[in-house]
């Protein structure tokens, strides 16, 4: 179902949806990148980068322009 709406399999539109919902965090709050990879319930920071940089094609720092 999910599929024929989004155009997406569910476990990747859950992850657009979190990243979408991440890139808010980092643009509108002063919490760290291990914050907001906790609150979206990512354990590990590394791996919440990397889908960050895989679905917003920049990495989470970059996104907040602390580069």
């Amino acid at each position: 179902m999910v599929r024929r709406s989004s155009g997406y399999p569910l476990h990747e539109y859950i992850h657009r949806l979190k990243m979408a919902e991440a890139k808010n965090l980092l643009l509108n709050t002063p919490l760290q990148v291990q914050e907001i990879s906790g609150m979206l319930h990512y354990n590990d920071p590394f791996y919440f980068s990397r889908l960050f940089k895989k679905y917003m094609g920049i990495s989470p720092q970059e996104s907040r322009g602390n580069v």
